[in-house]
């Protein structure tokens, strides 16, 4: 059967299949966080001015995307035990067969594979979407890819595990160890209501460390390796064994209103924005990058990277072979994208303020975003905007409050002429510290497991119906690294952490395979699909043979 899922024939239906998924608008937004949803299955049809109306619309979809995995993956709705949980996350049981060889407790534990069926909002969808090539819920099949918004995140790592699990049922493969397969749905807003639903009931149901390992979407190839490598053969996966922290922030000015006529010198969004290019040119201070070999996983992928690329840059061959953190942290810090594995990122994101353009704004908000390096805490971000707003307000006499995430906005109040308003700071729900680092040493045998699945799955041979390497690269493929790493973003195994010490974020996409997560003219090559497709496939069979 696995060779059945390389045929030109069978890629092609993989890739109808994500594109079918792809245009379920199935969409998070912001004011939906931490939310109890409605049943779109059951709640009535009301009138449009209806507050439950806009809810039953935005979960539609989620409810037609339920029917369409039915429909669409028959064997494994028949075979699996499957669940609903807080309305739409879905959870999928594989019991070990019966009969099977008698295993050691340990041997018991469920394996956990996790993707998200929400994707994040388009702008101006569904009345003015601009800039796309194909509409971002066509699913377009075009150039070797699949188009749309959720094609890279994360309904290509649903599909792919819907996929294996029914080309497995197909080949009347029964497992000797247990599999659960959790689909959140509010994942891009922190997960609270899908995953943070999901992971409780498990954890009732298995207890605590009562799984073997999670995997869940997360790195890819390394797309830095020099061309030297790529010529060569050496291509490097990257398993993420720890994720940095995460807080949003709002922060609201409330200012004096009044006719535009007028003005202050700086109105309420003009001294917000003096804010924001403050606390801006604060971050690489506040932020420092740093970079510990035991407390950051990103290290040891920097090390493999010295060890094998031959076209590596010198001064990382030499801080490595030296054992120059310094040297090693000066290195990363200087590249615009890799700074962030080592240093707390900080992103401006949403912005808001005024009502009408001859009225003075009482009002203005804005929304940050950070990512916690694993040498820092939520605690310490806090902190610097505590510090930040303090200083901030005293300089223009507002007054300033750090707020507790469920505390209510206080309105602003007339504290005399010398008071020019209220700056207020509020953490989001949803805050999380960096995580702990999964084992993934040569001893580590849930590591090494999903490490030799790898390398089996993803080395790329010319004889093979798949992936062929282009002609003037004749020995692409013919080493495939394994290396831990950090995830720079955040997953729904926040959830899991009680459930198993080995958590492994993981999507197998090739560089340039997807692209525009997030953005515009997202997509997903069909040929790396259909091989995730196999990794799931292989990484099943290998967990059932696992000792």
């Amino acid at each position: 059967m696995y060779h059945q899922l390389t045929s030109d024939d069978y890629i092609q239906q993989a890739a109808e299949r994500l594109s079918s998924a792809v245009q379920f608008p199935t969409i998070s937004y912001d004011d939906m966080r931490n939310h109890t949803p409605h049943s779109a299955f059951a709640l009535p049809n009301k009138g449009k001015d209806d507050d439950d109306d806009l809810d039953r619309r935005r979960y539609a979809p989620f409810a037609r995307f339920h029917e369409w995995i039915i429909k669409t993956y028959p064997r494994v709705h028949s075979s699996l035990k499957r669940e609903v949980i807080n309305s739409y996350a879905l959870v999928y049981t594989w019991d070990a067969a019966e009969g099977a060889p008698a295993s050691t407790d340990d041997g018991k534990k469920p394996l956990l594979l996790m993707a998200h069926m929400d994707v994040v909002p388009v702008a101006g969808y569904p009345d003015h979407v601009e800039g796309w090539t194909y509409p971002p819920f066509s699913g377009r099949i075009a150039s070797g890819r699949v188009w749309g918004r959720g094609s890279a995140d994360t309904k290509n790592s649903l599909t792919a595990i819907l996929d294996a699990v029914e080309a497995l049922l197909e080949a009347e493969f029964k497992p000797h160890r247990p599999i659960v397969i959790a689909f959140g749905f509010d994942e891009e807003i922190s997960g609270l209501s899908g995953a943070g639903h999901v992971m409780p009931v498990l954890a009732e149901r298995y207890g605590e460390n009562g799984f073997g390992m999670v995997v869940d979407e997360g790195m890819g190839f390394d797309p830095t390796l020099s061309e030297e490598a790529r010529s060569k053969g050496i291509e490097m996966a990257l398993v993420a064994v720890a994720e940095k922290g995460y807080v949003d922030l709002e922060i609201t000015l409330q200012t004096p209103g009044g006719h535009s006529s007028l003005p202050p010198d700086h109105t309420g969004i003009g001294l917000a924005a003096l804010f924001i290019a403050e606390a801006e040119k604060d971050a690489p201070q506040s932020f420092r990058p740093v970079l510990e070999r035991d407390a950051n996983p990103f290290h040891a992928s920097l090390s493999c990277v010295a060890a094998w690329d031959p076209g590596a840059p010198a001064e990382l061959r030499d801080a490595v072979a030296n054992d120059d953190t310094d040297a090693l942290t000066r290195f990363v810090a200087r590249d615009t994208l890799y700074q962030y594995m080592i240093r707390t990122s900080q992103a401006i994101d949403v912005i808001s303020g005024g009502a009408k353009v001859n009225a003075l704004p009482e009002r203005t908000t804005f929304r940050v975003n950070h990512r916690v390096g694993m040498h820092q805490s939520t605690g310490a971000v806090l902190t610097r905007w505590a510090q930040l707003g303090t200083a901030f307000a005293n300089q223009w006499q507002l007054e300033f409050r750090l707020l507790d995430e469920h505390e209510a906005l206080p309105s602003l109040k007339d504290d005399g002429a010398h008071r020019r308003g209220l700056l207020t700071v509020r953490p989001l729900p949803g805050r999380l510290e960096p995580s702990p680092t999964s084992p993934a040493h040569t001893d580590a045998k849930y590591y090494q497991m999903l490490a030799g699945t790898i390398r089996h799955v993803f080395a790329r041979h010319p004889h093979a119906n798949v992936t062929a390497p282009a002609a003037d690269e004749p020995h692409v493929g013919s080493l495939v690294l394994v290396a831990p790493t950090l995830m720079p973003a955040n997953t729904d195994t926040r959830f899991t952490w009680s459930l198993t010490p080995n958590i492994f974020r993981f999507s197998g996409v090739r560089p340039d395979a997807s692209a525009n997560v997030h953005t515009v003219d997202e997509y997903m090559d069909i040929r790396n699909h259909a091989e995730v497709i196999r990794f799931y496939y292989e990484l099943i069979r290998n967990w059932s043979a696992l000792k």
